[in-house]
């Protein structure tokens, strides 16, 4: 599909054939075809699963056949880890390439490759001392299965876990307020009704 040498890595993005793509609306998850890679992704998941299964099924009669199958589910495997991290760094560079420092944007991510992200920019304050506050942009679950955000509570207690004080930005739900000048009177209390709407 993409070849991963031409896309973004974690730090940077270097030049690559998709420059159109990459001007379009950043926080839309269809640019640059994400749906396509996460939807491919699950795909090598589900073939993963098949093969593991079929490997279970057959170990006992055929042991050589079993390690063959389970060779071929690690394969589907490490293609799923890397379209899905083609994906988690695309939408990382986009969604974070304007915003103001301190404010890191973690939408579309799924919850392991949120918090790889947030903890990387949690060490970075730390090392240079910005810790005053953070702003997590994580959504409100939305698009999450059974609208019930999932990235959002993680990051609360990944920032808890850092020893840092958090709050849901009171005018957007979708909002994490982080880090030494956060009221800690505030930590854990919901936004009003009206502010959840904004």
């Amino acid at each position: 599909m993409f070849p991963p040498g031409n896309l973004c890595r974690a730090t940077s993005f270097s030049p690559c054939p998709y420059e159109a793509l990459k001007r379009q609306n950043q926080r839309n998850p269809q640019d640059f075809d994400v749906k396509g890679l996460r939807k491919e992704a699950l795909k090598e998941g589900n073939l993963m699963k098949q093969y593991h299964k079929e490997a279970d099924r057959v170990s006992e009669s055929d042991p050589s056949l079993a390690d063959q199958l389970r060779a071929k589910a690690k394969q589907h495997m490490a293609n799923r880890d890397r379209l899905n991290n083609l994906a988690a760094q695309w939408l990382f560079k986009e969604n974070n390439q304007n915003l103001p420092s301190g404010t890191i944007d973690l939408h579309g991510l799924y919850v392991r490759e949120a918090e790889r992200y947030a903890k990387s920019a949690l060490t970075h304050a730390k090392k240079t001392g910005s810790l005053d506050q953070l702003r997590f942009i994580v959504g409100k679950g939305i698009h999450s299965q059974n609208s019930m955000p999932r990235v959002k509570p993680a990051m609360m207690h990944l920032i808890k876990k850092h020893r840092l004080a958090v709050e849901v930005d009171p005018k957007n739900a979708g909002v994490l307020l982080s880090g030494q000048k956060v009221s800690r009177l505030n930590v854990g209390k919901r936004p009003r009704v009206s502010d959840r709407n904004s």
